[in-house]
């Protein structure tokens, strides 16, 4: 199905929040290769607006697609005043098409999966949506865009310019450049600026200079160079400006790739209801949801004995544990949670996809002078009242002492000295042997078997 990008794209920007539904997530989730695994994904692709008149969201519902998923909804306060552009490029056999940033997060929160999204795309004033003029009547291509450009001497074309902004303040345009006939009073080359093949101004000689090259390469394979052109009135004349790339920005793909065809579209109707939308009736139908996926367990093997492993939960709260024979003791406060003080290796996996474990322990000499143990999410490995204890500074402020969570149970704790609590690094320095995690590596599940035998 052709494509028609939408004109409203002001330079780069996505700054259009496409509300995102739960029922949406899977889709949304669809998109990233694997598990996000709790680190925050960005996907910059192009969404489809595609208008879904029969839908349970109303006549003038329109959905944002990408690779043909549902991934949200533009806006009912927004919808019925984008249907006039995107239905008038529908009845024109296009799908309309516009830059779209997803921004998507994966974690566990508290034993439930869960996904968070943002969605933002180019969007900006329907009127904006498609220029005011056809494309070129003849072969050409339509310039990337690099960096605005004033159109010059335009106040002595201003009756042709001020018909494009007769109905609204602005205008987008396609504009075409052209390499003008020298005249007896000029012995530069220049090049001249039209609209819909009428001449509307002129470039600075300085400027043209960087087109000509542009324009004669072109020029030599047939083809007429268009570019984006927009129009602003003013209380004294409309001015009218440019924007595309010029000969030294031209990249192969630009100078050698196909042409780049401004697709025409059939004539604007007063009313968009009046529009034939019967040929994509069928594209325009409301998908089905992506259906939720139940994801299983890792299978990741059991560290030995003494390994301790690092994680995090609901997306911020970074817990340890450590394995004491057939268990492991963590960093819980108490037990009756989602994360108990004492948990079998399988029950960990049922509810943690990812862990660090330690490759390295470095020695502390003094716990309340080294630095290295003010850093969020540092831990620490010593013993105390006879057991190897490890604890996590939680606590992201380096001017304090930190906030400290060991694996101490509370069978243990109740051994400690008077007063002793392991929260600060002065209680941890009543430990000895005392070591820091100074390298540390993923735990990954382990590749499944093929199946193929030599």
């Amino acid at each position: 199905m052709p494509r028609y990008r939408i004109w409203t794209e002001r330079r780069e920007a996505c700054d259009y929040n496409v509300p995102v539904k739960k029922k949406h997530l899977p889709a949304i989730q669809s998109l990233f290769s694997g598990d996000l695994d709790q680190a925050a994904e960005t996907l910059f692709v192009d969404a489809e607006l595609v208008c879904e008149p029969d839908g349970l969201r109303g006549p003038w519902s329109i959905a944002v697609r990408v690779k043909g998923r549902t991934v949200g909804y533009i806006r009912r306060s927004d919808s019925k005043k984008w249907a006039q552009p995107l239905r008038r490029i529908l009845a024109s056999g296009y799908i309309p098409i516009t830059r779209c940033r997803i921004w998507a997060f994966e974690f566990d929160r508290w034993g439930r999966h869960e996904i968070e999204s943002i969605i933002n795309i180019a969007f900006d004033d329907p009127i904006e949506a498609i220029p005011q003029n056809g494309p070129p009547l003849g072969p050409h291509t339509l310039l990337p865009k690099s960096a605005i450009v004033q159109v010059s001497k335009q106040d002595l074309y201003c009756n042709e310019i001020q018909k494009y902004v007769a109905r609204n303040d602005y205008a987008l345009v396609v504009a075409t450049l052209h390499e003008a006939n020298l005249r007896a009073s000029r012995s530069t080359p220049f090049v001249e600026v039209r609209i819909s093949n009428l001449k509307v101004g002129e470039l600075s000689s300085p400027m043209s200079q960087r087109y000509l090259p542009l324009i004669r390469y072109f020029a030599h394979k047939g083809l007429t160079v268009a570019c984006w052109g927009d129009i602003q009135r003013t209380e004294s004349r409309p001015k009218l400006r440019i924007d595309g790339i010029r000969w030294d920005e031209a990249t192969p793909d630009v100078l050698d790739g196909p042409p780049v065809v401004v697709p025409r579209l059939i004539a604007e109707c007063e009313d968009p209801l009046q529009y034939d939308v019967s040929d994509l009736s069928e594209y325009m139908r409301p998908r089905d949801l992506i259906p939720k996926t139940r994801r299983s367990a890792v299978e990741i093997p059991e560290p030995p004995e003494g390994s301790v492993v690092r994680f995090v939960m609901a997306g911020w709260y970074n817990y340890i544990a450590i394995r004491r024979g057939d268990h492991w003791e963590t960093s819980a406060s108490f037990s009756g949670l989602v994360i108990e003080q004492v948990m079998r290796w399988s029950e960990l996996l049922k509810l943690v996809r990812r862990f660090e474990i330690v490759d390295e322990w470095a020695p502390v000499l003094d716990c309340t002078s080294d630095a290295r143990l003010l850093e969020w999410r540092s831990v620490v490995r010593f013993a105390v009242v006879g057991e190897t204890v490890a604890a996590i500074n939680v606590c992201n402020d380096l001017s304090s002492d930190g906030n400290w969570f060991s694996t101490l149970t509370d069978a243990t704790n109740r051994r400690l000295p008077e007063g002793v609590r392991l929260h600060s690094l002065e209680d941890i320095a009543v430990g000895t042997e005392t070591h820091i995690a100074s390298s540390w590596r993923d735990l990954v599940e382990p590749p499944k078997p093929s199946g193929r035998t030599r």
